[in-house]
């Protein structure tokens, strides 16, 4: 069995330590001819969503369900109807590993594909367009980026002559094809491009100090926590390495801009957290995960001092990025959190799990040293749960991989009331210039709306507003393109092979 699990289950722990307090007949190893393949895949799904589901005492009775089903169906037909607050069904199940192996595995760690820029889609409310595309950042080094035509606060129309409607804008962007004729509004000019496909994405965007009213200000974009392949880590490096200059420049107040950041490695929310904790410690806890009731009835059982017990539970700030390899160290990570004023976190509704964990663990630790944090922007997605990604290795007759929700995460306070999202404390719209004269600012300029809220709140310069020139009135809605990120909405840690 592999499974790759979220939060902080960890590698090289055996799963036999614990086993559910029901009888279950054992039956994993494919050579039960009396079973359908389905019967077969179904059973070792209903044993391991019992085992490990956060909600197992939500699930069905094993009596009424169907087990000889198509394997997708039989898997829903399982789910707790309300994962979400808000609608979502995170818990998820996919028929091959190969998407895991892409998006969820450690040993073969990708930074996700794209068409070299990302977009939130939104109604329109016009007849001949009712729904569109806004361009919300254009990736470096991708083919899009050299054209120079597309970018941040276009509005796309058309994608191949087609219009973009409520039946195919999620899936127009995505019918495999090495390229795509977009038409889209500059402001206010139509223009078309053609852009290709299989673009790899550096989660960290952007790095800027700015001198503000005699406030050094660090800026950093982040849209996923992505590390690399784990031998290199190369984008934690680089967020490490990031950090650390800001810390040598004498940066006071850091803005983080997590504003699409749907999540992503644990590994990698180390590196963050680490950096920006003041009076860093690797003694301090900064996240524990709690599980369903019998599951946590185990762990709970265990003496304090188990290892076992607290590899599962706890979560600890590091020194250091280690080669997943070697064990050898890449970089050490900066204490720039002891030099901080203030940290404002940009966030929206695409702020998501790891980013919302994120802002969960360093909350306690920044107002007990005195220092400001501050939520800038909208209201967060809400996903306080983590997903453990559940496979079999060497078995031909199931090669399904599900994805359940496991675990519920909170704070060394043991805090996890964001279920909703975590609210603003300054709200600012990230489209309010979006029909304005110029439209949407690039991302790290200083008139940029939810920057320039910030730096405006940090160093109390006024704001920068500008009036609207179109009536035009859009509603946002799910399917962005940043949903489809192998990492959105997770928190990914080592697998433990059996």
């Amino acid at each position: 069995m592999k499974i790759g699990y979220s939060l902080l289950l960890v590698a090289c722990i055996s799963l036999s330590l614990f086993t559910s307090c029901e009888d279950k007949k054992e039956n994993k190893d494919g050579e039960d001819p009396s079973l359908t393949d389905n019967e077969y895949v179904n059973k070792w799904i209903y044993e391991e969503m019992d085992e490990w589901y956060l909600w197992r005492d939500r699930m069905p009775d094993e009596s009424k369900l169907n087990f000889d089903s198509d394997p997708t169906t039989f898997f829903k037909s399982l789910l707790y109807a309300q994962e979400s607050a808000k609608g979502y069904t995170f818990s998820t199940i996919e028929s091959t590993h190969d998407n895991m192996l892409k998006s969820t595995s450690l040993d073969n760690n990708t930074v996700s594909s794209n068409l070299g820029f990302e977009y939130v889609p939104a109604t329109t409310g016009l007849a001949d367009n009712p729904v569109a595309f806004i361009v919300v950042y254009i990736n470096k080094g991708t083919n899009v980026a050299a054209q120079g035509e597309l970018k941040r606060g276009d509005i796309i129309l058309k994608v191949d002559d087609k219009a973009i409607t409520m039946d195919n804008y999620q899936t127009i962007l995505y019918q495999n094809k090495p390229a795509y004729k977009l038409g889209f509004l500059d402001n206010t000019t139509s223009k078309t491009i053609t852009v290709t496909a299989d673009y790899e994405e550096n989660p960290v965007f952007l790095d800027s100090i700015y001198i503000v009213n005699n406030r050094k200000i660090g800026y950093l974009v982040y849209n996923s926590y992505e590390m690399g392949d784990k031998a290199k880590r190369a984008y934690d490096v680089q967020v490490a390495q990031v950090l650390t200059k800001f810390q040598q420049q004498g940066v006071t107040d850091l803005v983080l801009d997590l504003r699409y950041n749907l999540g992503g490695y644990l590994e990698s929310a180390k590196v963050l957290c680490s950096a920006l904790v003041p009076n860093r410690s690797t003694k301090n806890i900064l996240q524990i995960s709690s599980y369903n009731s019998v599951k946590q009835a185990q762990f709970d059982a265990l003496p304090d001092n188990n290892a076992t017990k607290i590899e599962y539970l706890y979560d600890y700030f590091v020194d250091n990025v280690v080669n997943f390899t070697t064990g050898g160290t890449l970089t050490s990570i900066p204490k720039l959190g002891d030099q901080l004023n203030s940290v404002y976190i940009i966030g929206t509704g695409n702020t998501a799990s790891a980013s919302e964990m994120t802002i969960n663990a360093l909350t306690p630790y920044l107002k007990e040293a005195g220092k400001n944090i501050v939520r800038v922007g909208e209201t967060t997605m809400g996903k306080n749960v983590g997903s453990s990604p559940i496979s079999k290795d060497n078995d031909t007759r199931n090669t399904y991989v599900l994805h359940p929700i496991s675990f519920k995460t909170h704070n060394k306070n043991k805090e996890s009331n964001y279920a909703s999202g975590f609210e603003p404390d300054i709200q600012a719209d990230d489209f309010e210039l979006l029909f304005a004269q110029g439209g949407l600012k690039p991302l790290g300029d200083k008139n940029e709306t939810m920057l320039n809220v910030a730096i405006s709140d940090i160093t109390g310069a006024a704001r920068n507003r500008s009036a609207a020139i179109s009536n035009i009135t859009y509603k946002k809605l799910r399917g962005s393109s940043l949903e489809r990120k192998p990492t959105a909405y997770q928190l990914i840690s080592r697998q433990v092979d059996k």
